[in-house]
């Protein structure tokens, strides 16, 4: 069973099916840009099982692969993203990709890609940034005619959105596994 998490904030953001940049810029009640670490080409072997398995890649399908984090004007990031998009198959996919002015989100959006979200997973995971500690993650694909175009995997800052859970004992005594 995944965790269930004690602030609604989370729960709201994690539950989420779209306007994940809209919903974090309320939250810190700032403008987010975002930092992109990286954007490369690789074969489908080499991209994280996650993503392999929901987009069905094959070992040798050419990947484009974005690495972002959205950060506050004063430099505190917010999230830590990894967007995976087979390459080659649509101009507009792989423009949005390499764009490096705007959130992944705003940039498919405003490329005319469709935006229909199906939720993977939700959970804890490590956060990447110091110190260590863990943080909430939210991974899904991006859907036309209900087949996965793109894969996004977003850890949230556990300073922005707080990572903290019920026990299973807590949760089912407050109802929480109802209201998550």
């Amino acid at each position: 069973m995944a965790p269930v998490f004690r602030s609604p904030v989370t729960r709201i953001l994690l539950a989420s099916d779209g306007l994940t940049t809209v919903l974090l810029q309320a939250l810190t009640q700032a403008h987010l840009t975002p930092w992109v670490d990286g954007v490369e080409t690789t074969p489908g072997r080499h991209v994280e099982p996650a993503a392999r398995g929901l987009l069905a890649l094959a070992a040798d399908d050419e990947c484009l692969v974005r690495r972002t984090r959205l950060v506050t004007r004063a430099g505190e990031v917010v999230s830590v993203n990894v967007v995976v998009a087979r390459a080659g198959t649509d101009g507009r996919v792989d423009a949005a990709m390499r764009d490096r002015t705007r959130p992944i989100g705003f940039a498919f959006t405003a490329a005319g890609l469709p935006m229909n979200r199906r939720i993977s997973r939700t959970g804890l995971t490590p956060w990447p940034q110091e110190p260590a500690t863990r943080c909430a993650f939210k991974d899904y694909t991006l859907n036309a005619a209900d087949r996965p175009w793109a894969y996004i995997r977003e850890l949230f800052s556990p300073w922005v959105v707080p990572p903290e859970t019920h026990t299973e004992e807590a949760a089912a005594a407050t109802g929480a596994w109802e209201r998550v």
